[in-house]
């Protein structure tokens, strides 16, 4: 079990593009072939399923009253406060503008990464082909594990976070992430 300890604070703080193939396979326990069943299986145990983590959606509410939690608009809170007692309704006013405005669109960019993060998972690929045993199978996308060897071709989504092994005229459109409206070239 402690392998797998050192492969999860490996995973997480690799540089994948700056390894080669070979220090890739050596890192993560597999080759070529991708892994045997077995050890999939326990990995997909103790990783979990690539997925992406929900948190319990917060209702329109409370993410618009957690704009106004933050140290900054507590000041200006107050400084509109001791405006308006000194008699400064102007500025009182001004700032208060100013904290409704950028409490209104803290909630609004919130609420949109909420969106973003739902398309996402609509996204996804529901099926992937691996390697496993040394023979292409198709699995389930929530079934990749660290370590696996995955085939993909033209037209394929993307189903993780990837090392790139071998490709052939290799683009991809990543709009969705990025914005970026042509294909990006990978090595």
């Amino acid at each position: 079990m402690e392998s797998y300890y050192k492969m999860l604070e490996l995973i997480k703080n690799a540089e994948w593009y700056k390894k080669s193939v070979f220090e890739a396979y050596n890192a993560l326990e597999t080759s070529s072939d991708g892994l045997n069943s077995a050890m999939a299986k326990k990995r997909l145990e103790y990783f979990g399923k690539n997925e992406i983590e929900e948190k319990a959606q917060e209702p329109a509410w409370k993410l618009l009253f957690n704009q106004f939690k933050s140290l900054l608009i507590i000041i200006l809170i107050l400084s509109a406060i001791l405006s308006a007692v000194y008699g400064k309704e102007i500025e009182a006013i001004s700032i208060i503008i100013i904290v409704i405005l950028a409490g209104v669109l803290g909630f609004v960019q919130e609420f949109k990464a909420g969106k973003a993060i739902e398309a996402l998972k609509k996204m996804a690929a529901p099926h992937t082909v691996a390697l496993r045993d040394g023979k292409e199978v198709v699995i389930a996308t929530s079934d990749i594990v660290p370590g696996d060897v995955l085939i993909i071709k033209s037209g394929d989504k993307i189903p993780a976070d990837l090392r790139i092994i071998e490709s052939k005229n290799l683009k991809i459109d990543e709009a969705a992430l990025t914005g970026e409206s042509l294909s990006v070239e990978k090595l």
